[in-house]
């Protein structure tokens, strides 16, 4: 994946709470690839999304705002449709 593309959550990151904050059939953008470091050999994206909002607080402690290739996929044209 690459900065610029359309994502969604796959199957294994609507499963996860820490992305629970992004709305189901949410879309985003890829803002930012940040790469591995300290031994780690995946990289962490960033993502701008079209619906949710990433709201910080008490509350958000066990939300993640950089995900893994694992937790998205590439957004289809009409997916929910």
């Amino acid at each position: 994946m690459k900065v610029g593309d359309l994502v969604t959550l796959s199957a294994y990151g609507r499963s996860v709470k820490r992305t629970s904050w992004v709305q189901n059939g949410d879309v985003g953008i890829i803002t930012k690839v940040l790469k591995g470091w300290q031994g780690q050999t995946h990289n962490q994206y960033a993502v701008r999304w079209v619906k949710s909002r990433f709201l910080t607080g008490i509350r958000s402690w066990h939300h993640a705002l950089h995900f893994d290739r694992k937790d998205l996929k590439f957004a289809r044209k009409n997916e929910n449709r």
